[in-house]
C-alpha cells in the first residue's frame, strides 16, 4: 500500500508566498503561480488610508 505525501503547499517553488529567490540572490514572482492565476493583482487587505474625499 502506497501513500501519497502530504501537499502542503500549492506550489512548492514559492511555498505559496508568490515570490521565488534564485541561488543568485535574484527574487521574482514565481511564474507557475502566475500562470495557473493564483495571483490577484489587487488586495482584498487594503490599510486605511485615511484620506476623505
Amino acid at each position: 500500500m502506497e501513500f501519497e505525501p502530504i501537499k502542503r503547499y500549492k506550489c512548492e517553488e514559492c511555498k505559496d508566498t508568490y515570490i521565488v529567490k534564485e541561488a543568485n540572490g535574484n527574487i521574482h514572482t514565481c511564474w507557475k503561480c502566475l500562470q495557473e492565476g493564483r495571483l490577484g493583482q489587487h488586495s482584498d487587505k487594503v490599510p486605511d488610508s485615511k484620506i476623505k474625499i
